[in-house]
Order: structure tokens, then C-alpha cells, then sequence
């Protein structure tokens, strides 16, 4: 590898595929979209047929072939090459995953056990690496262990560095450490992080509270790695813009911030129609959670929104809305995150609304750059919009801030770049020790 330009071949290891929907897989998507399709590969530990064409190479290994495999030592899992398209995941999510979602501590022992006993390390899925010939391993943290143990052992058994990506933060927060048998699982899963963190050549994570924290933990060097999102060049005029949206998951008692908000723009409504109610975009189904979402409430619910929809209602709102829940368990799960939505908004042009604790990582880092209408109490939230939201030149000064961070940190091209170079010298750093 003589420089930056030149791109590695890159074998990628997560657990879902890339995709346009899934916040993973559409994560995963965005660092890689800039590579040559010939220069990829995914090994994904889920059900179902890639919903991307970044790559042509995929090889599919889920907890169902995990049992499977012990039963029938010939089942090895599905390969698919070779024009792989947009097309939906139609599988239901097996039971051993839903099981493992619930994180019961010693579920959790049994799916690793499983995948122990499993034909994943076949010779098969061996071969079909060994034909694509990566140069690197680009490993998708996540909080099982035996994701980890894989990527591990494919970087020793090819004798390629491992680079690691943490996405979420896996390792300070646990919510299974009071059952029964939690701290024994994690210690175990521990165990396994810091073995393949401190055999990883290079560690990537997705924004400066998780870089500033894990440094300190594992006591290695941590690159920030943005999510990338597309900078729109269109300029919409702050008075065409219309309405007040939400798009993405309303887990994590989101959805109580959300109401907070709307119920909120219902008083002030009258002074600016487009602030009458919050759209919603979700493909959340409960009952519980949505039993409120109605217009009584400030809020017309949509439904589920395709990528492209998701884009467009982004780019023409007037303000787009991200929350966090402010009790306890709720603010130590989602302390190091920062969501993919943000990037968009930021990237967009249109204001962000953030409500939420502000010791999070996603509202410091919109704080720090005054890139966003930012609080943690509705009074004050409802003071701000009607300070900058409603204000046209305060709204086009925050609006300039956000592109201009946008522009710093999310490019697509200075990520892909970065990316490239990071990967480049840990493949350097590799041939020289050899």
C-alpha cells in the first residue's frame, strides 16, 4: 500500500448486513460507500438476503445455522455473490435472537455456547475468504461475545491486522448485571473485549465522549469516526420549509420526551401554523408506546418511512426533533451514544431540536458547536424555539452552524478518506512487524 488513495480490500464483520434501513447496516453502508465493490466483503451473523450492493460478497452465518450446524455438521450457512440488490429482508427474526434481545444473562451463555459448538469456523466460509484475500478485518463491535472470538480468530488464522469499530457503548453500561448470573456473563464478555481491543491494530469510535472515556479504559488510542452523510447543496428558503418532524425508533422511553415536546408546541402554536403538531416517522408498533400518539396530543404518526422518504422530509422541514429519556437506566444506556439521525439533520440544513440530559454525548457535541436548539427542560425548550426557530435570521445562523459542522466532521469524502488512511497504516504497520 503506497498511499492513502489506494484502497485495502476489506473483510467486514457485524452482525447485520449493510443496509438502507437498519441503523447498523445503514452506518456500515456510509463508511464503505466510496470503496470499490471488489475491495469488500461481509461476513453478517443474521438472517437474510444483503440489502445493499456496497459489495458483491456476502457470506451469511446466523444463530439458526449456529444450531443447525451442530446437528448437521454439512450446514455451513449462505454465500451471496455476485449482484446482491435492494431487497427486503423477509425473514421473521428467529426465537434464539429474540431470546438473546432480552439479555437474561444466562441466555446469553447459552447462545455463546451454541456458537462454541457451532461449524462457523468451516471450511467452507475459510475458503471464501481466503479467494476474496482481504488485507484487513473491519470488526462491528457489539455486545456478544462471539462476534468477537470470530474476528479474532479470522485475523490470526489469515494473518491480517483486525480493526475495531465501537458503535454503542457495550462495556461501561450493562443492564443484566442484577440478574441472576449478570456479573459472572459479563466478566466473561469482558474478557473477550479487552483480548481482541488490545490485539486490534487500530480502534475506531463514533464521537469524543466515547473517544475521551475508552482511551482512558483500555488505555489505547481511539480514532473518531463520524457517521458520513450526504451535505445537501439545495437551499430551501425558511419560508417554504414546513413542520416539525421526528423520524426513527421510539425505544428507550423516547417517545415520553416526544410527547413532552409536543404537547409544548401545542401552546404556542398559534404563533407559526407549521409548529401545530409533530409528524412521525417510526416503524414502532406498540400499543403502549403509541396509545398517546394521536392529535390530541400534537402528534400525527405516519408510520414506517423508506430511505428516500426519510431524506426528503428531512431536507423540507422546518425542524427535526432528536430525544433522549431523562430516568436513570435510559441516561447510562444512551451516555456515549450518538445517533445516525443527527448526522443527516446536521448535514441537511434544517434545525435540529435536541431534548434531552445534556451530560450525553450527542448534546454536548451539539452544544460545543452551537449547531442545534439544545435543552433538558421544556420551559427553556419552548423559550429557544421561540427565539430561533421563529426568528428567521437566528434560524439561518444555527442552520449555518449545522452545515458547517456537517461539513467538518460527517463529509462522506473526508471520512472515506480517513478510513482509508487508518486501515492503510494499520496494513503497513502489519507487513513491517512481519
Amino acid at each position: 500500500m503506497n498511499n492513502s488513495f489506494t484502497y485495502p480490500k476489506v473483510l467486514i464483520v457485524s452482525h447485520n448486513s449493510f443496509s438502507s434501513t437498519n441503523n447498523m447496516g445503514k452506518t456500515l453502508a456510509s463508511y464503505f460507500s466510496g470503496f470499490p465493490k471488489e475491495c469488500l466483503a461481509q461476513l453478517y451473523f443474521h438472517e437474510g438476503v444483503p440489502q445493499s450492493n456496497i459489495c458483491n460478497k456476502y457470506y451469511s452465518f446466523s444463530d439458526k445455522d449456529a444450531l443447525k450446524s451442530i446437528l448437521n455438521r454439512y450446514h455451513v450457512g449462505y454465500q451471496y455473490n455476485d449482484g446482491c440488490s435492494e431487497i427486503s429482508n423477509i425473514k421473521k427474526t428467529n426465537g434464539l435472537y429474540a431470546v438473546g434481545k432480552k439479555k437474561l444473562p444466562i441466555a446469553l451463555f447459552a447462545r455463546d455456547l451454541i456458537w462454541k459448538l457451532s461449524n462457523i469456523k468451516n471450511k467452507h466460509l475459510l475458503q471464501w475468504v481466503q479467494k476474496f484475500n482481504p488485507d484487513i478485518i473491519f470488526f462491528a463491535s457489539g455486545d456478544y461475545s462471539f462476534a468477537y472470538k470470530i474476528a479474532l480468530f479470522l485475523s490470526k488464522a489469515l494473518n491480517i491486522p483486525l480493526a475495531t469499530c465501537c458503535f454503542d457503548d457495550f462495556y461501561f453500561y450493562c443492564n443484566y448485571k442484577n440478574k441472576f448470573l449478570g456479573k459472572a456473563y459479563h466478566r466473561s464478555f469482558m474478557k473477550v473485549v479487552r483480548k481482541v481491543i488490545d490485539y486490534s491494530k487500530c480502534i475506531f469510535v463514533t464521537n469524543e465522549l466515547m473517544a475521551e472515556e475508552y482511551e482512558l479504559f483500555f488505555r489505547r488510542k481511539c480514532s473518531i469516526l463520524y457517521t458520513p452523510a450526504e451535505i445537501n447543496k439545495e437551499e430551501i428558503k425558511y419560508e417554504d420549509r414546513e413542520g416539525i418532524r421526528y423520524l426513527g425508533g421510539l425505544s428507550l422511553n423516547r417517545h415520553e420526551s416526544l410527547l413532552d415536546i409536543s404537547r409544548m408546541l401545542e401552546k404556542i402554536s398559534s404563533k407559526d401554523e407549521r409548529i401545530n403538531c409533530v409528524d412521525v416517522y417510526s416503524n414502532e408498533n406498540s400499543k403502549e408506546i403509541l396509545r398517546n400518539f394521536n392529535m390530541n396530543n400534537g402528534i400525527a404518526f405516519h408510520g414506517f418511512a423508506d430511505f428516500s422518504t426519510v431524506q426528503e422530509v428531512i431536507r423540507n422541514s422546518l425542524a427535526v426533533i432528536h430525544v433522549e429519556a431523562f430516568d436513570d437506566k435510559c441516561r447510562q444506556r444512551t451516555r456515549l451514544s450518538l445517533s445516525t439521525k443527527i448526522a443527516e439533520s446536521l448535514a441537511s440544513g434544517t434545525v435540529l431540536i435536541a431534548y434531552g440530559p445534556l451530560e450525553l454525548a450527542s448534546m454536548q457535541y451539539l452544544i460545543k458547536y452551537n449547531a442545534a436548539i439544545v435543552s433538558d427542560n421544556i420551559e427553556d425548550l419552548s423559550l429557544k424555539i421561540q427565539s430561533f426557530l421563529l426568528d428567521k435570521d437566528n434560524y439561518e445562523k444555527i442552520s449555518l452552524n449545522a452545515k458547517q459542522l456537517a461539513l467538518k466532521n460527517h463529509s462522506l469524502q473526508e471520512i472515506s478518506k480517513m478510513l482509508t488512511d487508518e486501515l492503510n497504516c494499520a496494513i503497513k504497520n502489519k507487513e513491517r512487524r512481519n
